[in-house]
């Protein structure tokens, strides 16, 4: 979703995780997916798909749309800068 979806958005909380270039909030995650999988949380905010900037929820979709195999996704750390989590494709 757009990061201004998570709760308590302007909160100190997410104060350098937010990436001012565009980014999309994870505001949900079920466990057993792939994301669950990735160790993807609430909270989280994802930057780029592969090297793609994607900085709304249709850059995002629009950049996983045709993806094969897994999709590495930019994400910010809990402990402060940006990780990469594979994503593995959902089981049919």
């Amino acid at each position: 979703d757009h990061a201004t979806a998570v709760p308590g958005f302007a909160t100190r909380q997410y104060v350098g995780r937010i990436d001012e270039r565009g980014c999309v909030a994870i505001v949900d995650v079920q466990r057993g997916s792939p994301a669950f999988d990735a160790e993807l949380t609430p909270g989280m905010f994802v930057s780029h798909v592969g090297g793609r900037r994607i900085a709304t929820p249709d850059d995002f979709y629009t950049a996983t749309a045709d993806a094969e195999g897994n999709v590495r996704l930019t994400v910010s750390s809990d402990e402060g800068g940006y990780v990469t989590r594979d994503v593995a494709p959902p089981a049919d």
